[in-house]
């Protein structure tokens, strides 16, 4: 009976000692089991902190990596519970070997306790130093300007074989990357992948720029298999950091603007962007909201500025700056607007300058012969109105540009060292002439100033011919003077009358090249205290006491031309109530040589002064007053030439 007892009896009585001894054994078991385990699990989390060499699994990435995508390296991949799984010198090449992007370590932090795939479990991806490749750039290379040819084209990359999981939103931070030059402290955002559309999102990316705390803000899509990036840019900008945005686009020509921007502060952005990952596809599309404080364009200082670029195509690249608009002291002084457009080889532009002055526009649209503008200031800015248009890609020569303006001094001005009350011009120039039309100016009481010049330069640029014709009206002869750069020790209150053209080239041949026509007169003043007239007075004074002391109102009449800077004025006459003297006057420009015979006739008869002194003069008035005047014009020679008065002179220097 006993020996026949149930299987359930039997299990429950474990033979050998009874369910005390089995529970013993089974305690046994269950401990070396943990054991085990826990040397399993302790070797294996020591294989995994010390890693996985990528010279292991190399064959494997070649693989599964395209290779027009590069070739996918990494030195060591570990985990450690606390971090998660690590990866070190991540790096991707191109075929000749040259980094293209690559980090010094990724962390992957993982959840442990987490019933899902492994894209539940993943927590944090952090990045340390991620570099994407700043391209290499040769500033005198010659950009391309026509697409090539398919056959000579690089093959663009199958992104469709990438391998891109499903994976949800994940955060992930960046630690100091340089991507493409723009050098950032930190990056805070998320990631996310679509297998099923090959698109990678970056979203809510938060980086901060400096120590300051200044931060920008940005979304960015990856589409593969339409191979083009959109993304949203919002934040500071720093403008040395856009330099590599322009190489990656192949885009030397913006680059070649933008250096002409000096900024002390960084700028404030909003952009918007879409760009093919194959640049012969001609996708790019592009849209900058910038403003900017504390710098100055083309050496033209601004306190702030804002402009809206638009910028669409590659290889028919048209981009258009509008509009601009810069303020100083709280005020707007200029607004323009600028367009690069690459098929036509034309670069447009416009401003409207209400607080600049004429050589500040014109650098503004970055005229390329600012020079060969006469240099005018005023007390207050004036109104300057300028468009135009300059080859953008070929040589900028003179015969190229166009342009086409206005300026107005209604609070004066300074030109040529003359103080205007009023100035004001037309510009134009077309096939190498820069001309001033409907010009007008005020100085003095009542002197007025009407006329026209041009400059034509030719292609080389190395000079320009001057055309000048003016109409004078009431000019004080000071002012004239003063343009001219003499100025008389002695000021002489006149007026000129009269009209004038000028011809010349404006190099080391000016004076050699100047052609004249000129009828002008000159009324009331001192005339004859000009230097040109202190020899006369003097030699007066040795036979008419007295009369250096008199107050002479004279009136001048100057008619005549030049030719190769050789002045010929047939009709030169100087009256006045003590004085007339009339007769033919040579003057040699380049050698400042004057050569004049004049006669000195009676005082004026009809004049008070002349019936007063006629007596003085009576014995010598008739053969004594032949002059020859001889010299440079600034101090110039008075010799009697008559038989009487060498005579006299010899009698005189007898005695």
């Amino acid at each position: 009976m006993r020996q026949q007892r149930s299987a359930v009896e039997r299990w429950q009585t474990p033979a050998g000692g009874g369910w005390t001894a089995w529970f013993a054994r089974l305690i046994h078991g269950l401990l070396w089991g943990v054991i085990g385990l826990a040397a399993v699990l302790f070797l294996g989390l020591c294989a995994a902190a010390y890693g996985l060499r990528g010279s292991w699994v190399q064959g494997w990435l070649d693989e599964r990596v395209p290779a027009e995508v590069g070739r996918l390296t990494f030195g060591r991949l570990s985990y450690l519970p606390g971090r998660g799984v690590t990866i070190e010198t991540l790096a991707l090449h191109d075929k000749a070997g040259k980094l293209l992007v690559g980090c010094s370590r990724a962390d992957v932090g993982l959840r442990l306790f987490c019933w899902g795939g492994w894209n539940k479990r993943l927590k944090q991806v952090t990045v340390w130093d991620l570099f994407v490749a700043q391209l290499e750039y040769d500033p005198n290379r010659e950009p391309e300007r026509t697409p090539l040819p398919p056959e000579l084209r690089r093959p663009l990359p199958d992104f469709a074989a990438l391998p891109i999981p499903d994976m949800p939103e994940l955060p992930l931070r960046l630690v100091r990357p340089d991507v493409l030059e723009i050098r950032l402290d930190e990056v805070i955002g998320s990631i996310a992948m679509e297998a099923a559309t090959h698109r990678v999102y970056f979203r809510n990316l938060r980086g901060r720029i400096d120590e300051d705390g200044q931060w920008a803000e940005a979304e960015v899509l990856l589409d593969f298999l339409d191979a083009s990036a959109k993304a949203t840019i919002r934040g500071f900008i720093y403008q040395q950091r856009l330099n590599g945005i322009y190489r990656a686009l192949n885009f030397p020509i913006i680059q070649a603007y933008s250096d002409l921007f000096t900024l002390r502060q960084p700028a404030w952005g909003d952009c918007s962007f879409t760009v093919g990952f194959d640049k012969y596809r001609n996708l790019f599309n592009l849209r900058v909201d910038i403003a900017a404080r504390a710098g100055d364009y083309c050496g033209v200082p601004f306190d702030e500025a804002e402009a809206t670029i638009r910028c669409r195509g590659i290889w028919d690249a048209v981009t258009t700056v509008e509009p601009i608009i810069a303020w100083r002291d709280g005020k707007i002084v200029a607004q323009g607007s600028l367009r690069f457009d690459c098929p036509a080889d034309t670069f447009t532009f416009s401003a409207h300058g209400i607080g600049l002055q004429p050589r500040e526009c014109f650098d503004l649209v970055h005229e390329p012969f600012t020079e060969l503008i006469p240099e005018v200031t005023g007390t207050q800015p004036p109104e300057v109105v300028v468009t135009g248009s300059l080859p953008l890609l070929s040589e900028q020569t003179p015969g190229k540009i166009r342009l086409d303006g206005r300026f107005r001094f209604e609070q004066g001005c300074e030109a040529f060292g003359v103080p205007f009350k009023y100035l004001s011009s037309e510009v134009e120039m077309e096939q190498g002439s820069l001309s001033f039309q409907n010009l007008c100016a005020e100085l003095g009481e009542a002197g007025k100033v009407t006329g026209r010049a041009s400059l034509a330069i030719p292609e080389s640029a190395a000079y320009a011919d001057l055309d000048l014709a003016l109409l004078l009206e009431k000019v004080p002869l000071n002012e004239l003077l003063l343009a001219a750069g003499r100025v008389s020790e002695t000021p002489v209150d006149s007026q000129v009358d009269g009209a004038l053209t000028l011809a010349c080239r404006l190099d080391e041949t000016l004076y050699t090249s100047l052609s004249s026509r000129f009828n002008l007169s000159i009324n009331g003043g001192l005339i004859t205290r000009l230097p040109l007239f202190a020899g006369l007075t003097n030699l007066l004074a040795e036979y008419i006491p007295g009369v250096s002391s008199l107050t002479d109102t004279s009136h001048v009449k100057l008619a005549g031309t030049a030719d190769a800077g050789l002045f010929t004025i047939p009709d030169f006459s100087l009256t006045g109530d003590l004085l007339a003297i009339e007769g033919n006057v040579f003057y040699n420009l380049p050698q400042d040589q004057l050569f004049a015979e004049v006669m000195a006739g009676n005082f004026k008869r009809d004049s008070v002064m002349g019936t007063l002194t006629r007596w003085v003069t009576l014995p010598v008035n008739r053969f004594l007053w032949k002059i020859r005047v001889t010299g440079p014009i600034s101090d110039p020679q008075w010799h009697i030439v008559t038989f009487v008065g060498n005579l006299w002179e010899k009698v005189t220097g007898d005695e």
